[in-house]
């Protein structure tokens, strides 16, 4: 997982860290809308804004429908949608072809903007069908659509991804996949799956399910750009965070006394500020009650003052 690490130079006055960020950029990102209701597997064309960019056949699921692709129910289990009505799933493999794999795809409300910075994330959910879990779940941005005439792996790398060797088991709970990036220009469309190919891709079998297969859920998928105010940046790597992801508990560790630090969340809230002076080095955290997401620390040791991100799952 790509980080940052800032330093604020001394004398600079400093004004509020604040972030903010514009609307979502994908259109139907929680699969709401509909052209039709589903009645079978494949029919990603009852969808609004996606399609299928390869001849894999993803699926889409609504609570309109009663053919076995109804949500909460439907063919490859029980899952009610992260948000509102609907969600699309995608195999990674069905294990007779090793690199079968299936991805959807939209196009964006408008194009990124070249050295923005933009987080997106989407969630995950392991159907309770498969028998395999995978990792290397990721979302790929490019300035024109990406396509192929078969249904193997695209061989791209994608710009956001979940963790490498830490295939997602979770078939109850909704995962979020989340990353910040700073744009190229003009990426217009995104497309999620796994990009990697069968020597690279990490799949695991799970206790239960009934198809030798890694399936999975996807709903609620955000692109969206977050401008960072009042900042004088100069990478730094002073300071490290273990783990990052996490699920809350972490070691900020400095070869500075860390004086203080200040919790803020991705769009730019005040969440916690420590209110008396440290002067140790490491020190733990707690954040397990905070909500799944991005964060930011601001750090301030003996010698500066410094940004990090911080990821809680």
């Amino acid at each position: 997982m790509r980080s940052m690490i800032y330093t604020l130079v001394w004398g600079l006055l400093i004004l509020p860290f604040n972030i903010y960020a514009q609307e979502n950029l994908v259109p139907n990102p929680s699969f709401e809308d509909t052209l039709s209701c589903p009645t079978g597997l494949g029919m990603m064309g009852s969808t609004v804004d996606w399609i299928s960019p390869t001849q894999g056949s993803p699926d889409f699921f609504h609570t309109c429908s009663t053919s076995g692709v109804g949500v909460p129910q439907n063919g490859f289990g029980f899952q009610e949608a992260k948000t509102g009505k609907g969600y699309v799933g995608v195999h990674t493999s069905d294990f007779t072809s090793t690199d079968y794999r299936e991805y959807v795809q939209c196009q964006l409300i408008s194009p990124l903007e070249e050295g923005e910075w933009y987080e997106i994330s989407f969630y995950v959910s392991r159907t309770d069908s498969s028998k395999k879990a995978c990792d290397n779940i990721g979302a790929f941005m490019s300035s024109t659509p990406i396509s192929a005439p078969n249904n193997l792996n695209l061989p791209f790398t994608p710009q956001v991804v979940s963790e490498p060797n830490n295939p997602i088991v979770d078939d109850v709970n909704w995962v979020q996949i989340i990353d910040t990036i700073i744009a190229a220009g003009e990426e217009e469309y995104l497309t999620i799956g796994v990009f990697s190919d069968i020597a690279n891709t990490n799949w695991i079998p799970v206790v239960g399910g009934w198809e030798d297969e890694a399936h999975y859920y996807i709903d609620d998928v955000l692109v969206r750009k977050v401008i960072l105010k009042s900042i004088h940046e100069i990478p730094k790597s002073n300071i490290s965070i273990f783990p990052n992801p996490s699920d809350g508990r972490i070691i900020i560790s400095s070869d500075e006394a860390i004086k203080n630090y200040t919790i803020y969340s991705s769009i730019g809230q005040l969440i916690y500020k420590s209110k008396t002076s440290i002067n140790v080095s490491p020190i733990q955290l707690n954040l397990s009650s905070l909500t799944p997401g991005i964060y930011y620390l601001i750090i301030k040791t003996s010698v500066s003052i410094y940004r990090k991100k911080i990821i809680i799952n």
